[in-house]
């Protein structure tokens, strides 16, 4: 007698389900009876991709308003091509959709990627100005505008942050405090700016008047994983003082990425003072687990001097502070052969960056440290 596969066991099927890596398979196994349309559909809609484009825009929209699909997502990326802005009536739909996130009642993961399309402008006083146009705003909106908790939101990531200081009330909502409130991971891009806009002090204002109160120091109970990005835009300048980022009591993994480290300042004495980042990474020595330092650079002041900080200072501090340090990766850009840890960065934008070699005493001292960790995980292990 042919065996049916109905006949199997629901465990069984549920299992095989849960091991079909293809999602056209998936939505054709779903599509084969009412029993297999059970068994897939939670697999499906799991994580679902959105696009600032009418189809995935409709799309999105129909998950939300079917209760049994909804019910089932737990991450959701939504992706901003920087080719086009939306026509005013996908954007109203975006908008609208973002505000009833709570129809998906189990969603744990919200990944924002924002590309901002620039339109070239004309006016008596800007004659080469350009205008940049994001649905970021349209999205931080209506997260703040939803007064239902999302209640098993744990993770965000927000990145392509364009800082405007015009739109910061829009992070003042009570829902986006609960929101942030309840992360154990966030990651997010230092703000970028417009193009052609060069006033450090508006980034100065927005990193503590938007960035610091409103989504960093709300998240200080419970995270567990902060990720902080700098762009690589040609002409970016961007904004970071650590020293206003919280202590998080729970942090237990950092990641660094693309971000230029300030040299530490001369004191009495002519000791070096680190820098507020090194600094922020030591106020954590209790807690973190696993430090990523990937592509960071050392800013020097003078051209054609030595630094006064070099990575070899800050990896032997970093190798008796972190007693609770069991993973380590460091990863620096590469000319040839020849790490390029160093930059002279005398205007603070990625277009007149010069990157400059390490030395072999960094290089030791990397080694000794990752040997330190290393060390380390293998005794956590135990």
């Amino acid at each position: 007698m042919p065996l049916n596969i109905l006949n199997l066991p629901p465990e069984l099927l549920s299992e095989i389900t849960r091991n079909v890596i293809s999602r056209k398979d998936l939505c054709q196994l779903r599509s084969v009876n009412l029993f297999f349309d059970t068994l897939a559909t939670p697999e499906i809609f799991k994580s679902i991709t959105v696009c600032n484009n009418a189809k995935s825009t409709e799309r999105f929209w129909t998950i939300l308003h079917t209760p049994h699909v909804a019910q089932h997502v737990q991450y959701i990326k939504f992706y901003e091509s920087g080719q086009t802005m939306a026509e005013r009536e996908v954007r109203k739909r975006i908008e609208a959709a973002f505000s009833l996130l709570h129809q998906t009642p189990c969603l744990k993961t919200l990944d924002l990627y924002f590309n901002a399309y620039y339109e070239e402008i004309s006016t008596s006083a800007h004659p080469c100005a350009e205008m940049a146009h994001s649905h970021q705003w349209d999205i931080v909106f209506a997260l703040g505008s939803n007064r239902n908790p999302l209640r098993e939101l744990r993770s965000l990531t927000f990145s392509g942050w364009l800082g405007a200081t015009k739109f910061g009330s829009f992070f003042d909502e009570a829902p986006i405090a609960r929101l942030t409130a309840s992360l154990r991971h966030l990651g997010f891009s230092l703000p970028e700016s417009s193009r052609g806009m060069a006033k450090w002090g508006a980034r100065e204002l927005y990193w503590k008047q938007v960035v610091v109160p409103r989504v960093l120091k709300p998240a200080v109970n419970l995270l567990e994983s902060l990720s902080i990005v700098r762009s690589r835009a040609w002409q970016e300048v961007q904004y970071l003082d650590a020293s206003q980022i919280p202590t998080y009591p729970r942090l237990a993994a950092l990641s660094l990425r693309n971000v230029i480290w300030e040299e530490g300042t001369i004191g009495e004495g002519n000791i070096v003072t680190p820098s507020p980042l090194e600094e922020f990474i030591v106020r954590h020595s209790k807690t973190l687990k696993k430090l990523e330092l990937r592509h960071c650079s050392i800013c020097v002041k003078e051209r054609f001097e030595p630094p006064l900080t070099y990575w070899a200072d800050i990896y032997k501090r970093l190798a008796k502070a972190l007693t609770e340090l069991v993973e380590l990766e460091v990863e620096f850009d590469i000319k040839g052969r020849l790490e390029r840890p160093y930059v002279y960065n005398p205007h603070n934008f990625y277009s007149s960056v010069e990157s400059l070699d390490g030395t072999r005493r960094d290089a030791l001292a990397l080694e000794e440290f990752k040997a330190v960790v290393k060390i380390r995980g293998m005794g956590s292990r135990r």
